[in-house]
């Protein structure tokens, strides 16, 4: 009997040492990750606009793209989310095509401050598309 909670002891462990390196060994890349290579590059970029996302201002409409496809010299695959800013109206139901030049999501943050980065990072965002065109619009959603 002895024997056995020894071994147990040893056993627990030991799987829970292995549990953890396999987690660590699938954690995902970050949107941000997914999209490293294409900043500052024009991107076409396919998908549906968030309808509580949608802000309008002087002339300019914002808002947070749910990605389905994404075109730089080929299609990529990446199906997180990015932050566009169009001039003119931006639809708030259906599917768009945008043009664009990809950049980082930069965010400076003072200690005890709101975390941008992190927000960014669970909200899938993977960047903004900068002086984004609007190529097409479809009133389907995908």
């Amino acid at each position: 009997m002895l024997q056995k909670t020894r071994y147990l002891r040893l056993f627990l462990p030991f799987m829970l040492l292995c549990i953890l390196f396999f987690r660590l060994l699938t954690v995902l890349p970050s949107a941000e990750q997914q999209l490293a290579a294409c900043f500052g590059r024009q991107l076409v970029v396919q998908g549906a606009v968030e309808p509580l996302s949608v802000h309008r201002q002087e002339g300019f409409s914002s808002a947070i793209l749910r990605c389905q496809k994404v075109y730089s010299d080929t299609e990529l695959a990446y199906s997180g989310r990015l932050r566009v800013s169009v001039k003119g109206e931006l639809p708030q139901v259906g599917c768009v095509v945008l043009k664009g030049t990809l950049e980082q999501l930069d965010s400076l943050r003072n200690p005890g401050g709101f975390d941008a980065a992190s927000y960014n990072r669970v909200q899938e965002l993977g960047g903004r598309l900068r002086k984004a065109q609007l190529l097409k619009i479809e009133q389907q959603v995908l």
